[in-house]
């Protein structure tokens, strides 16, 4: 086992990023990579900046860890604070840094359907519910 600082390397990405200048974006790869299911990934980027319309067919989140950040696709979008934790839509979605932040982004591959099923490499989705759940609330828990 070993643990980070994620607030430790967040100040570190912060001293690459040049909020005036061409790198606006800065990120390391915490945990897992192309081997694993599971990536976490932190990154810092500077007020203005934008992570292009993608999509991904995994699930994922973002934790925000400092700033301010939307979430959109091409119908809707959410901002987010340092606290909140977004859930990804599994449709083409973008990022845009409202002001300087950083963020912890979870992906989970998708998992590849078995081959003894007929269904060789198509990935499956382990989806249920709408693209993207807007709580009414927060949650809290009660003792």
């Amino acid at each position: 086992m070993y643990k980070i600082s994620l607030e430790a390397l967040a100040r570190e990405l912060r001293e690459r990023v040049d909020c005036r200048g061409d790198r606006k974006v800065a990120s390391r790869t915490v945990y897992g990579g192309h081997e694993k299911i599971l990536r976490q990934t932190l990154m810092v980027m500077g007020a203005g900046s934008r992570l292009s319309d993608h999509e991904y067919p995994g699930d994922s989140t973002i934790q925000v860890m400092s700033g301010r950040v939307r979430l959109y696709t091409d119908t809707d979008s959410w901002q987010a604070q340092a606290g909140s934790l977004l859930i990804i839509p599994e449709e083409r979605h973008g990022l845009e840094a409202v002001e300087d932040c950083a963020f912890l982004i979870t992906v989970a591959k998708p998992q590849r359907a078995s081959a003894h099923h007929g269904r060789g490499s198509k990935l499956t989705r382990r989806f249920s519910g709408p693209a993207m759940r807007r709580p009414t609330a927060a949650v809290t828990s009660h003792s």
